[in-house]
């Protein structure tokens, strides 16, 4: 189920696990995130992605993130999860590539995308770009993807000495810029979990969009989710923090998604 709204506050649960989804344009005039889930009895795909290239393009290249993988997440193959959704972010980022505008010229739409794909106790995840997944167990709040950003780029290049101090100081300003993602043509970083993470009752899942945790630091986000038993109230007030705190620091907000996935 692809959600057709730009601020979305949506609930849904099967079997293993209960789903709350929101969204906000924040300041911004459009919204160029998606997201999606599609939900059986005893498994779920859940996914967000973050468009990049002006209002139409951006829109619909995390639209086709969104639709390209939920309509191909029914075909999955038992004991080739992990290459299945890893194959199909390819095929997603080279239809991305493809596309033109009205004058058969490249769009260069970007999107970045982060989903998960969880079946009884087994929890699967991909990522491209920015966005993130992190796991919520008792005390433990712990990012699983890693961003996709020239600082990753910066750190590794730094810890085998190929770069100098010097250099990493003058560059690190450029941090934030994207190495990798949905559109590309070809992707030099695709994260995934090869063997399956198991998830135990009580865990929860997020997955959100940048404008969430460029807002919000990872203690506070840990603490309304851990002091609000209801979902609705913890994206909510996430929501409304994140929009307090950019406000507070005189910065435009960035469009915001977020799901929060408890597992029964």
């Amino acid at each position: 189920m692809y959600i057709d709204k730009d601020n979305f506050l949506i609930n849904a649960e099967n079997e293993i696990l209960n789903l709350c989804f929101l969204s906000s344009v924040g300041d911004r005039s459009d919204q160029q995130d998606s997201a999606g889930y599609l939900l059986n009895e005893k498994d779920g795909a859940i996914i967000i992605c973050d468009g990049m290239g002006g209002h139409r393009d951006g829109k619909l290249a995390s639209r086709i993130g969104v639709e390209s993988f939920l309509e191909r997440i029914d075909s999955i193959k038992e004991g080739y999860i992990n290459k299945d959704m890893i194959e199909y972010v390819q095929d997603i980022d080279e239809d991305i590539a493809d596309l033109t505008d009205e004058n058969g010229e490249p769009l260069r739409a970007g999107s970045t995308l982060v989903a998960v794909y969880i079946k009884g106790e087994d929890l699967y995840w991909v990522s491209v770009g920015d966005s993130r997944i992190y796991i919520l167990r008792k005390d433990e709040f712990i990012q699983i993807t890693e961003d996709h950003t020239y600082e990753l780029a910066l750190k590794e290049n730094i810890k085998a000495g190929e770069i100098t101090e010097q250099f990493y100081q003058e560059e690190i300003d450029k941090s934030e810029a994207l190495i990798s993602f949905l559109g590309a043509g070809e992707l030099p970083l695709i994260s995934s979990n090869e063997t399956a993470f198991k998830l135990q009752s009580g865990d929860r899942i997020i997955l959100m969009s940048d404008g969430l945790y460029k807002n919000l630091t990872e203690d506070y986000i840990k603490s309304i989710i851990c002091n609000f038993t209801n979902p609705s109230e913890s994206l909510t007030s996430l929501d409304y923090q994140s929009m307090k705190n950019a406000h507070k620091e005189e910065k435009s907000r960035d469009n915001l998604t977020v799901a929060l996935i408890n597992i029964k």
